[in-house]
């Protein structure tokens, strides 16, 4: 119970758990924002929010990805959708 207070109550738990959803987001796939005020419990504002997922078009080739990114402020999302070459791996 006190660890489930600390993660939800507090500034630090906030930060454990904005750091765990970040490690199990799937490849290629970012979240990343400017800042963030307050604890998951709330009231939470996140500013600058970026979420990117990135598709392969082919699947054979992997030699197009479509990126799809929301950027959010002051409670509304913007989504953006883009092509582009796949970096090629060393």
């Amino acid at each position: 119970m006190v660890l489930l207070y600390w993660l939800l109550q507090t500034v630090a738990g906030r930060d454990v758990l904005l750091a765990q959803i970040i490690a199990r987001l799937p490849a290629g796939a970012t979240l990343t924002w400017e800042r963030v005020e307050g604890p998951i419990a709330g009231p939470l504002t996140i500013h600058g929010l970026v979420s990117t997922t990135i598709t392969t078009v082919s699947p054979r080739s992997a030699r197009t990805w479509i990126r799809t990114s929301a950027r959010c402020s002051a409670g509304a999302c913007a989504w953006t959708h883009s092509r582009s070459k796949a970096p090629r791996s060393t």
